[in-house]
């Protein structure tokens, strides 16, 4: 209850970079990277005794920055309703942090490009109905796709074309 690591998986070592004695017996906040994020973990875990998915950063032994989820459960002394010791699970998502971010900006640099061609860019699925269109598109389709949930590529072309866009 007052912070300290009583017991750890191997895997934090893996991690970490902290053989167990190191941690053992000691404050949970030494892993965290910033002190204020440790606060706030304490906060929020003794306003609401279980976390779940709770971001934090954490630190290796090397000095290593770590984004991390961890989920925590408290166990309760039924007698007297005060918290015996909390139990967690923590999981490094620093590769998957990194790949949403280059995810993020690769959108953002297709749009970029998308937005600043002069050429009418869309895609649709497989019954014609638009599901994505660049800024020109936009102009040039005009009200009638911002007007309408759902825009068919039908509404737009000669139905020969359509014929042709749809084989």
């Amino acid at each position: 209850v007052d912070g300290r690591i009583l017991e750890m998986s191997n895997s934090v070592e893996i991690y970490s970079g902290f053989k167990r004695e190191e941690l053992i017996g000691k404050n949970m906040k030494c892993i965290f990277a910033k002190e204020i994020d440790y606060q706030e973990f304490i906060t929020a875990l003794k306003t609401q005794n279980t976390l779940r998915d709770y971001e934090i950063i954490t630190i290796d032994k090397k000095g290593i920055e770590h984004f991390c989820v961890i989920n925590v459960k408290t166990e309760m002394n039924t007698e007297r309703s005060k918290p015996v010791k909390y139990v967690g699970i923590i999981n490094d998502i620093s590769e998957r942090k990194k790949t949403l971010e280059l995810l993020n900006s690769s959108k953002e640099k297709y749009k970029e490009i998308l937005d600043n061609v002069n050429d009418l860019i869309f895609t649709m699925n497989m019954d014609g109905k638009l599901t994505s269109v660049n800024r020109i598109a936009k102009n040039i389709i005009g009200n009638e796709i911002n007007n309408k949930k759902e825009f068919n590529i039908k509404e737009f072309l000669l139905p020969e074309s359509y014929i042709k866009v749809m084989e």
